[in-house]
């Protein structure tokens, strides 16, 4: 969660300097370990056709699936 938070507050041009570097897919495959969230991440990474908006709400996708339990109805 705390990796959704700094991401939420860091600015675009941060944000992308990282995106293009990889540093999101290293992070989740060697701080994390987890090769299936890299995996997803280089995807987006790599796809220059996606604007900061939406490569960053993929990257939250990523880890909000895995990471925040499912709503449920009160």
């Amino acid at each position: 969660m705390l990796f959704l938070q700094m991401a939420d507050g860091v600015d675009d041009i941060t944000f992308d300097h990282h995106l293009r570097r990889g540093d999101y897919s290293s992070w989740f495959r060697h701080v994390i370990k987890n090769e299936e969230m890299a995996r997803e991440a280089a995807t987006i990474e790599a796809d220059e056709s996606l604007g900061t908006g939406e490569a960053r709400k993929r990257l939250h996708d990523i880890v909000a699936d895995r990471y925040t339990a499912p709503t449920q109805a009160v």
